[in-house]
């Protein structure tokens, strides 16, 4: 359980992800914040290597304040799924010397691939930067990615997504 909006420490979601990751099996990240907006401001990409689902509530905001990726899926195992539900992805700031994506889809080991999907997320950029070339909301960078997106916004996206094996919107809006 994600208890404050520290970037590290506990109670923080760095804390909880490393966690989950350590237990290489399904979990279940939620948050117990006050009500209203929140913001966790991220100084290095949140890297996730297994099966978790982080279940948000309206006014969590994810952003970065260093020249990474918000959220680094890599090293995840084939069949896992990675579920991120009501949650904001917010401002990002972004290296302009080379394609990035607020979120980024790597490796996967084995062959059967591995499920990315979103729910009721909202994703602005809001990118510091002027060269906005090569910027995506989600990338992969190798094909074993299912992206599955439901109730999605994605705003001034760029490149939108640049997907590999599969994907699949349901009610998402995607507009600039």
């Amino acid at each position: 359980t994600v208890t404050n909006t520290n970037d590290e420490g506990d109670g923080s979601l760095r804390a909880a992800v490393s966690q989950a990751n350590a237990e290489r099996g399904k979990s279940r990240i939620e948050f117990s914040l006050p009500a209203g907006d929140q913001t966790i401001s991220l100084k290095s990409s949140l890297t996730i290597s297994s099966s978790v689902e982080i279940e948000g509530s309206e006014g969590i905001v994810l952003e970065n304040t260093e020249e990474s990726c918000i959220l680094l899926c890599d090293g995840v195992a084939s069949g896992d799924t990675i579920l991120l539900r009501n949650i904001a992805i917010g401002s990002s700031v972004l290296q302009s010397n080379r394609e990035h994506a607020q979120i980024e889809l790597r490796g996967v080991a084995g062959d059967a691939g591995a499920v990315f999907a979103c729910e009721g997320v909202k994703m602005d950029p809001s990118t510091f930067l002027t060269n906005l070339s090569g910027i995506a909301h989600v990338q992969t960078y190798e094909y074993p990615w299912a992206i599955k997106m439901t109730d999605c916004e994605l705003s001034d996206g760029f490149y939108g997504i640049v997907y590999g094996k599969s994907l699949e919107l349901k009610n998402t809006l995607v507009f600039g």
